[in-house]
């Protein structure tokens, strides 16, 4: 199964305000894992969207 982007959002106590990533993933679990190890503590963590990398070319088109 191929990795995923995954736009994840979430509050950074360290910056103090609501920060947003993209996160090469397998799962959500993964990205959200990967994102609070990022932000220690990191709170409302969100993904607000997914895409597969170079879906054009898996699909044939490219």
């Amino acid at each position: 199964m191929p990795k995923k982007r995954h736009i994840v959002t979430g509050h950074s106590p360290q910056l103090g305000q609501t920060v947003q990533h993209v996160i090469l993933a397998m799962d959500d679990a993964e990205a959200k894992a990967r994102f609070q190890r990022a932000h220690k503590g990191a709170k409302d963590i969100i993904i607000i969207g997914r895409t597969v990398p170079n879906a054009h070319l898996a699909a044939g088109q490219g």
